[in-house]
């Protein structure tokens, strides 16, 4: 498959290594606390700028070198909290994504000379788009009903109408391995990932129905808000 890139568009961005996958669209909240990244948070917040998140391939994420994955997310810095000893808590959104063309090491946190990634050419995705919703729908009303009483309390899910966005939200609330998140996300084909993902839900579905475990809050503590 074709990714769709160009030369001109290569440029420098901080690299974040961390055992997570961001999709665009979707927000996460940070704790920034090693000398090396609150040094690149400031950069970032001085000169308005982004940096990318990859999830770690080998290596470790606290204090030591890691080998990231080559394609990640690029996210904004929406909201932070100094804490008096220089940490920080971030709130980032994710806004494209990217593939880390050269490394550049020569600071104490990561650089990386990327290329924006984005989706091939769109083909018809009505059909998929609507029974992933509809599935993603069934999923997250069973999830609520086993975790709480539904006689006592009513919520809906809105999900995105554009077919791109609708499947990095739907990849974003589902307990997924890593590496399968990392799958969708260098997905360049919006009808494929709408296709994964409804097999991925009918799995789920099925599995649900066969299980009697309920659902504690701690199920849903990983789940990253669409935007």
């Amino acid at each position: 498959m074709v990714i769709d890139m160009k030369e001109e568009e290569i440029y420098s961005l901080p690299l974040f290594p961390l055992n997570m996958v961001l999709f665009p669209f979707s927000r996460v909240q940070l704790h920034i606390f090693e000398q090396r990244y609150r040094q690149m948070i400031r950069f970032c917040l001085d000169n308005d700028q982004p940096f990318g998140i990859v999830m770690i391939r080998t290596g470790e994420e606290v204090e030591g070198e890691a080998e990231p994955y080559l394609i990640g997310t690029a996210v904004r810095i929406m909201d932070v909290y100094h804490f008096p000893d220089g940490r920080m808590d971030i709130t980032v959104l994710g806004t494209e994504r990217f593939r880390i063309r050269e490394f550049d090491a020569s600071l104490p946190y990561l650089r990386g000379f990327v290329q924006p990634i984005v989706d091939g050419a769109r083909a018809e995705t009505d059909i998929e788009m609507q029974q992933l919703t509809n599935l993603a729908r069934n999923y997250s009303d069973a999830m609520l009903r086993q975790l709480i009483d539904s006689t006592e309390f009513n919520a809906s899910f809105v999900f995105p109408e554009d077919p791109e966005k609708l499947s990095f939200a739907i990849a974003s609330m589902l307990d997924l391995p890593l590496i399968r998140k990392q799958v969708l996300l260098e997905s360049t084909d919006t009808c494929d990932r709408l296709e994964q993902l409804v097999a991925i839900l009918e799995h789920f579905l099925h599995r649900n129905r066969l299980s009697e475990r309920k659902l504690s809050s701690t199920d849903l503590k990983d789940w990253v808000s669409p935007n």
